[in-house]
């Protein structure tokens, strides 16, 4: 999983190495398999990071343009499906705020970026991502917090591996996603 992409965290951020990121996805996020890289800021406590996973979709199509309103009933179509397989209601339940930026494509870099607010219970929580396009699906950058933590994309550097970067899509041999820029936005899981 190591060799799809390096990221390159911004001063203050610190990237966890083998078993250290292996202990962190253990103890927060359910041991997830698709994860290259995980950074924390100096002295964090693991309540504030940056994670950059891998999804093997196939070949994105990247004209089409991006419905935020699509977006953002899908987004709230999962988190129903997630408060109610946890069984959380009332108070205590997952809820859509804002977009923190509106998703937006950039079509130099094959990237998308955006970011989602959601209340849990009482509290404010902000998830930053960056969905870089690859040749045989994306690597996408999330950044974990709260509005309050400042977090910004601009900052970090998505590096895929040269042989798996958007420009060598080679129709012959690739296989080409079932879905399209839409349907990987809404493939991406709300940690």
């Amino acid at each position: 999983m190591n060799d799809i992409a390096t990221l390159t965290p911004p001063q203050g951020w610190k990237l966890l190495n083998g078993s250290q990121k292996q202990r962190f996805i253990n103890e927060h996020l359910s041991g997830a398999e698709d994860i290259i890289a995980i950074a924390l800021p100096d002295g964090g406590d693991g309540s504030v990071f940056a994670q950059l996973s891998y999804r093997p979709a196939g070949y994105v199509d990247e004209n089409i343009q991006i419905d935020p309103t699509r977006v953002r009933q899908g987004i709230s179509e999962d988190l129903d499906m997630l408060n109610q397989e946890s069984g959380l209601s009332g108070n205590d339940a997952v809820r859509w705020k804002t977009f923190s930026p509106a998703p937006k494509y950039d079509s130099a870099n094959h990237c998308v970026e955006y970011g989602v607010e959601l209340t849990i219970g009482q509290d404010s929580v902000l998830n930053r991502y960056k969905m870089c396009l690859v040749r045989n699906g994306a690597v996408v950058l999330t950044l974990v917090g709260t509005p309050a933590d400042n977090l910004n994309l601009q900052e970090w550097r998505v590096t895929p591996k040269d042989s798996l970067r958007y420009e060598r899509f080679d129709p012959k041999s690739d296989r080409r996603a079932e879905g399209n820029l839409i349907n990987l936005l809404l493939m991406n899981r709300f940690i």
